[in-house]
């Protein structure tokens, strides 16, 4: 990517900074965006972007909820593409054209749920680079790694957890942790604990990772004894 390129990038960020809901990860007491993955996370003019977005509350995943998607402009910059919706899904519609620098563009989405609105953002990249998502390839409690299904797990106990990452993670890699058992207090670190003071019953843990422009989300459920 030029240096213009990786400018406009930064500056889209810094424009966008503060718009996702991004509270305490460990303190799922109210419902949040925690993740919106683009893939990929950089298209062709032209090309197009699938959009994923990840809402979860004190009960765990929101499953399809009502959200309004706008493209919105950033200082200094034109509103780029458009967003298109169907049966199949939500994309981002990159302009066929572009001033030949690789740039970015921002979205919003808008979450309406019966008793609020969550408003996030997501930058999405224009050029043709090879920009990618990283994979979360799985999550380990006390480095056994988690099995499909519900994982049982001790009340009033502190366990190491960690996320999995292929490719291996860059230096700017960040990660994001959330969970309805407990409390993150490195909730920005990866390997860190979860202290375990909920009461018993089911539970989640969300692990998203950020890196090379794209991010990529990965669930656990956990049941609480």
């Amino acid at each position: 990517m030029s240096r213009t390129a990786f400018t406009l990038w930064g500056l889209a960020a810094v424009a966008l900074s503060g718009c996702e809901e991004f509270a305490t990860p460990a303190d799922l007491d109210r419902p949040q965006v925690i993740a919106i993955i683009a893939e990929p996370p950089i298209v062709e003019p032209g090309g197009t972007s699938a959009l994923t977005i990840v809402v979860v509350g004190p009960d765990g995943p929101i499953d399809a909820p009502e959200v309004e998607w706008t493209v919105v402009t950033l200082p200094g910059r034109p509103r780029l593409g458009r967003i298109d919706a169907d049966a199949n899904g939500v994309r981002y519609v990159a302009p066929a054209e572009v001033d030949g620098q690789p740039t970015a563009t921002a979205l919003e989405a808008r979450v309406r749920l019966p008793d609020r609105e969550l408003v996030a953002s997501k930058l999405v990249g224009i050029g043709a680079l090879a920009l990618f998502n990283p994979t979360v390839t799985g999550l380990a409690v006390d480095d056994a790694e988690l099995a499909a299904g519900p994982t049982p797990i001790a009340a009033g106990t502190t366990v190491a957890i960690e996320a999995r990452v292929e490719p291996a993670p860059s230096e700017d890699a960040t990660y994001s942790w959330y969970s309805t058992a407990g409390t993150i207090e490195r909730f920005r670190s990866n390997p860190t604990e979860l202290v375990v003071d909920a009461e018993a019953g089911p539970a989640w843990l969300f692990a998203v990772v950020r890196d090379h422009g794209g991010q990529a989300l990965r669930v656990a459920e956990l049941v609480v004894e």
